[in-house]
């Protein structure tokens, strides 16, 4: 493995001072650490806008006006400040002169996972960021990890929803390679469609599913080999997968689900699952890119 930090991809993490942004930073910095790579707080100013400041003004203040320029280096050297410790990982900041999408889209090309919180200072912020939050979920190259709550005692639990198709193989590595750095149990959801039954999950003992069983171990079974010390749960459901994975962001600290981008017919795709629960979580969620392998941007 390549300890060398400097060669190592960032946990980028998109910072604006907010209540949501604080919390995208320390998970930023959690899982950085338990990686050992550099975090990278990134603050655009496009999209900097104060709590009750109109919203005209914002956009028309330049990033090349001293006072605010001041202001937003000061925002990032207190963040930097804030999570830095002697001999700990390496800490950066970037400034970015532009919108808040469309710089973490394009850093994500080179980034491990970016993160990102769900809501802003105020009502205008918080309907902007969540625009930027599904943005970046849906465009970026990497995983995205939006975060709604802290876990100041660190995580206890991830779930992954997967449907066994071979496209679903970069969230599973990703969900796997997270509760075994972060040292928790990990849950794999498959949700199917069974009109003969009742929707709910299927009991461990109910009969009828040993083709569901064997297909959901046999999705599993490299990861499994490849990170043994990982607890592993495996649940059958039946019924609505957006659903489902809704209401797995109740129970579980982090609820990882894929990302099928298809050539023309992305926006169908995108509309049937992950947009919902990315949109209707309450806790924290990952949104991983098919084309993403659990060795990119190490």
């Amino acid at each position: 493995m390549d300890t060398d930090l400097t060669t190592r991809a960032a946990v980028i993490v998109g910072y604006d001072g907010s209540l949501g942004a604080e919390l995208a930073l320390d998970w930023a910095y959690d899982h950085a650490q338990a990686e050992q790579r550099p975090l990278e707080i990134f603050h655009a100013t496009g999209s900097s806008i104060r709590a009750g400041q109109p919203v005209a003004f914002a956009r028309a203040s330049s990033a090349t006006d001293p006072r605010t320029s001041k202001r937003h280096h000061t925002l990032l050297e207190e963040a930097a400040h804030r999570v830095h410790t002697p001999g700990g990982i390496e800490v950066r900041t970037v400034l970015h002169h532009g919108g808040a999408r469309a710089g973490l889209v394009g850093a994500s090309r080179d980034a491990a996972v970016v993160v990102v919180g769900a809501t802003g200072l105020g009502a205008v912020e918080s309907v902007l960021l969540g625009s930027v939050a599904q943005g970046v979920a849906k465009e970026a190259r990497c995983p995205v990890v939006i975060v709604r709550r802290s876990h100041a005692t660190g995580l206890r639990s991830v779930l992954v929803g997967t449907d066994c198709d071979p496209r679903s193989d970069a969230a599973l590595a990703f969900a796997f390679r997270v509760a075994g750095k972060r040292s928790c149990p990990l849950t794999v959801l498959r949700c199917f469609w069974d009109v003969t039954r009742p929707v709910g999950d299927v009991a461990p003992d109910e009969q009828g599913y040993d083709e569901e069983r064997g297909e959901l171990s046999g999705a599993i079974a490299s990861h499994v080999a490849r990170y043994p010390e990982v607890d592993v749960h495996l649940t059958l459901s039946r019924g609505f997968a957006d659903r489902r994975l809704i209401k797995a962001t109740h129970d579980h600290d982090l609820v990882v689900i894929g990302h099928h981008k298809m050539p023309l017919l992305d926006t169908v795709v995108w509309g049937n699952v992950t947009p919902v629960v990315v949109r209707e979580a309450v806790g924290d969620v990952a949104v991983v890119p098919a084309d993403v392998g659990d060795d990119d941007h190490a």
